[in-house]
């Protein structure tokens, strides 16, 4: 019980279980929403909506433990997520429009495996707890 405990302290134990789960949220709409006739293109742009705001509020929360809610703080966090979230689409579709629709499972895969790298980066500024006073 100690090593599960030592284990999930871990910061980035913690990054890629919450980042897996919003992964798995995010595949399981694309291959929803394919099979419903949309594109592969338009299924990981809805996708990609989903799965980044379960990041967002599992990160923030469990991850980072950043508890702190008051409005300032939130306000300037959602500016700055925002910008990296603006950055992040442009990059996946742009990036998954290189390959064809019957693998797009694999190429959002990969787009994935680049943002979370240096979404890991951004997150641990953004969510960096204040220093005792």
């Amino acid at each position: 019980m100690q090593k599960i405990s030592h284990i999930l302290k871990n910061e980035i134990f913690r990054y890629l279980l919450v980042g897996s789960t919003a992964y798995c949220i995010e595949i399981a709409t694309i291959i929803l929403l394919t099979k419903t006739g949309l594109s592969g293109t338009a299924a990981t742009s809805i996708s990609f909506w989903i799965g980044l705001s379960v990041a967002f509020v599992m990160q923030k929360f469990i991850t980072f433990n950043d508890r702190n809610s008051k409005m300032s703080v939130l306000g300037k966090q959602s500016v700055l997520y925002l910008v990296l979230v603006a950055f992040n689409y442009a990059f996946t579709l742009l990036f998954i429009s290189r390959f064809p629709d019957n693998i797009i499972v694999v190429s959002r895969t990969i787009a994935l495996i680049i943002t979370t790298t240096w979404n890991f980066f951004f997150y641990k500024k953004l969510f960096k707890q204040p220093k005792p006073e």
